[in-house]
């Protein structure tokens, strides 16, 4: 249909969306009905305030709606710099050991079951075995603290060396239950085991003094100075206390001490010259006493054997031959040795006096 020229009068009112345009001469053009635009179309189209300008006219987007940015999602996304992660490969980035932090076990899904069936396989292992056993507890599995174990194969215990000192000998912290003990230093204490029963086995190099005290019992009830060979046995009785077992590299008993000269003379008494009074012990744990004192006074302690010397009996005598008759000696229990009357104070023999010093 062609346009048609209307008169102003013509045009109905708030309808100015219908007229195309005004021709050369002056007139109002109207556009043909197959192109004009239905009047419920008009609804379709942004007001005009909101065409090309900013502001809070339309709805922000939100996590279930579409909508407008808003100021602050811009900001967001403007402060994530280009190639955020392209410091590490996303392998890396995946990677465990990339990571930091702790996590609960109960929040790590499937973790707590499978731990718990790690602890059933443990109560179920026997040593020396790939497969999962049949016995029964008493025979042969590996079960956790406080349970009995029986072990069907050896045991390859650690070595280790220590060297000895007066009481910080390491022999707890070594590595190893069989230790090479190197040094001379006497010991007097050993630091505390780790638990009571724990023992370690030491190889002497040297001369070394183990010091029998009121922590550390040593085997024959004195001290013991060892030969490069000899084997010491520790025992942890408490944490605090000691067992020393002696197993000497010449076979000989640990009872065994080689003889040493008396000291320590009282009350006027002293060596006989040529027959200096020493004591030894023997294989079996008796004591044995040579040579000959004089001089003292009769009736008073002549001098006194050190531990390990000293008669296990009580009231122990023994007859002497005191200036070519006969005499008269007691040695108490704390190894005080006392000429009596009938011995007279010229000399007296203490060769042949023999009494039992280890129970």
């Amino acid at each position: 249909m062609a346009e048609s020229v209307v008169n102003v009068g013509d045009v109905p009112a708030g309808d100015p969306v219908n007229l195309l345009g005004v021709t050369a001469a002056g007139h109002l053009v109207k556009k043909p009905a197959s192109t004009l635009m239905p009047a419920s179309a008009a609804s379709g189209f942004a007001p005009a305030a909101h065409v090309g300008t900013r502001g809070d006219a339309h709805a922000e987007a939100t996590d279930t709606a579409a909508g407008f940015m808003s100021a602050a999602s811009v900001v967001k996304l403007g402060g994530i710099a280009s190639g955020a992660t392209a410091n590490a490969t996303d392998s890396a980035l995946r990677d465990r050991s990339s990571h930091t932090g702790t996590q609960g076990i109960s929040t790590v899904e499937g973790l707590p079951a499978a731990l718990n069936g790690i602890n059933s396989e443990l109560d179920s292992l026997q040593l020396g075995q790939a497969e999962r056993p049949t016995q029964t507890q008493a025979d042969g599995r590996y079960l956790r603290s406080g349970v009995a174990v029986s072990l069907s194969e050896a045991i390859n215990e650690a070595a280790a060396s220590v060297v000895s000192s007066a009481t910080a000998s390491a022999i707890w912290a070594a590595k190893g239950n069989n230790i090479a003990l190197t040094g001379t230093a006497t010991i007097t204490a050993f630091p505390a085991a780790p638990q009571a029963g724990a023992v370690r086995w030491l190889t002497c190099a040297a001369g070394i003094t183990i010091t029998n005290s009121a922590n550390i019992a040593v085997q024959g009830a004195a001290s013991y100075t060892t030969r490069a060979g000899d084997v010491l046995r520790v025992e942890a009785i408490t944490t605090t206390t000691f067992r020393v077992s002696i197993f000497a590299a010449n076979g000989r008993s640990p009872l065994y001490r080689p003889a040493a000269l008396v000291t320590g003379y009282t009350n006027g008494w002293e060596a006989y010259p040529g027959f200096e009074p020493r004591y030894w012990r023997d294989c079996s744990g008796a004591t044995h006493l040579e040579g000959a004192i004089r001089s003292g006074a009769v009736g008073q302690p002549a001098f006194t054997l050190p531990a390990g010397f000293r008669p296990v009996l009580t009231n122990f005598g023994a007859a002497v031959v005191s200036n070519a008759a006969f005499g008269f000696v007691q040695i108490s229990t704390a190894g005080v040795l006392m000429p009596t009357v009938p011995s007279v104070n010229d000399y007296i023999y203490l060769s042949g006096i023999v009494f039992l010093s280890v129970a």
